[in-house]
C-alpha cells in the first residue's frame, strides 16, 4: 500500500535481534517488500535489511531507528541490483559507513526517496557499483551525504543533496576511477561541495545543475519559493544511455505538475510549476551620512 497511514501501522520490530528482514536465497526483481515500517534492527551488517546476491524491489517503505555495528543502518546489499522506490530512511545509524544504506558490488536504483537524519561517517555509501538516482532527496545527515569510493559511476537525476554535516559528496577513488553525473539536481555548495579524493575521478556537474539552499519544509516538500520548482528534467541522454524521471512522485502525484511544465528535483512534486519570486524586503532603514545600500 502507499497509505502512508497504513505503512506507518504496519510494523517489524526487529527486537534488537538481528537484520529486521534478510534477502539472501538468489531472490531476484518478481520478489518485492512492500508498505512496511522496519525499525529496531541490531546487526553488524544491515540493521533493517541484509542483501546478498539478491535483486528485490523495495517499496513504501519506513526503514528507521535501526543500528548496524559495522556497515549499513538501515540497508547493506552486497551484489544485489535493487530498487528502493517512495521510501523513508530515517534516524538510522552505522560505526562504519552508509548510517542509511551501504551497497557494494551492486547496481542499485534508487527513486523517490528521502534519506534524512542517519548516523555514521556517511549517510549512503557506494563501492565498487553503478547506481542510479532519480528524484531522491539526502538532507541533514550526521556525515558525508553520499559518498562512492572505488570504480564507482553514479548519476544523478533530479536529486537534492543539502546541509549533510560532513560533506554533501565525496568520491573517493585512485584506479580505476569513478564517475559522477550530476544532471538537473541541487548539491547546496555547488561542485566546490563535492570532494574529489585521488583527483583523477571525472565528475560532471550540469549546467541545469543547483547550489543554492532547495528551501525545503520540515516534511522536505519544497517552499513556494524553492529554486527545485520546475527545474528537473523528464530525461538525460549520458554516455549513449537515456535516464528518466519517474511519472509520479514519493505521494503518487503526477510529474511533471502542472502537466506540461517541466518536473521538480527532489522527492517531491509542487503544484507550481516555477517558484514564487523573493519576498521584498521591510524595515529598511539607512542611517544619515551613508552613501550606499545593499540588499542582498
Amino acid at each position: 500500500t502507499k497509505d502512508t497511514s497504513y505503512i506507518s501501522s504496519t510494523i517489524i520490530d526487529g527486537n534488537q535481534a538481528g537484520s529486521v528482514v534478510s534477502f539472501m536465497s538468489n531472490e531476484d526483481s518478481n520478489t518485492s517488500l512492500v508498505g512496511l515500517t522496519l525499525t529496531n534492527g541490531y546487526s553488524n551488517y544491515g540493521g533493517a535489511i541484509r542483501l546478498d546476491y539478491s535483486s528485490p524491489n523495495l517499496t513504501n517503505l519506513i526503514i528507521q531507528g535501526n543500528t548496524a555495528l559495522i556497515s549499513g543502518g538501515g540497508i547493506m546489499g552486497q551484489f544485489s541490483d535493487i530498487n528502493i522506490t517512495n521510501t523513508l530512511i530515517l534516524n538510522n545509524s552505522a560505526q562504519t559507513n552508509g548510517g542509511g544504506i551501504y551497497l557494494e558490488g551492486s547496481s542499485p536504483y534508487l527513486s523517490r526517496s528521502i534519506v534524512h537524519n542517519n548516523d555514521g561517517p556517511s549517510a549512503v555509501f557506494i563501492e565498487k557499483s553503478d547506481a542510479t538516482f532519480t528524484n531522491t532527496t539526502i538532507v541533514d545527515n550526521a556525515g558525508t551525504g553520499l559518498r562512492c569510493i572505488n570504480e564507482t559511476n553514479q548519476v544523478l537525476l533530479n536529486v537534492i543533496v543539502s546541509s549533510n554535516v560532513t560533506e554533501e559528496v565525496e568520491l573517493q577513488s585512485s584506479f580505476p576511477i569513478s564517475n559522477l553525473f550530476i544532471e538537473n539536481s541541487l548539491i547546496k555548495g555547488g561542485i566546490s561541495a563535492i570532494i574529489n579524493q585521488g583527483g583523477a575521478n571525472q565528475i560532471s556537474f550540469g549546467t541545469s545543475s543547483l547550489s543554492m539552499d532547495p528551501y525545503l519544509s520540515s516534511q522536505f516538500t519544497l517552499s513556494s519559493y524553492s529554486p527545485c520548482i520546475g527545474a528537473g528534467a523528464d530525461s538525460v541522454q549520458i554516455d549513449g544511455t537515456w535516464y528518466y524521471a519517474p511519472a509520479t512522485d514519493i505521494d503518487g502525484n503526477l510529474r511533471p505538475n502542472p502537466a506540461g511544465s517541466n518536473p521538480d528535483i527532489g522527492a517531491y512534486e509542487h503544484e507550481r510549476s516555477t517558484p514564487l519570486p523573493p519576498e521584498p524586503p521591510t524595515n529598511l532603514a539607512v542611517e544619515e551620512g551613508n552613501t550606499s545600500l545593499t540588499l542582498n
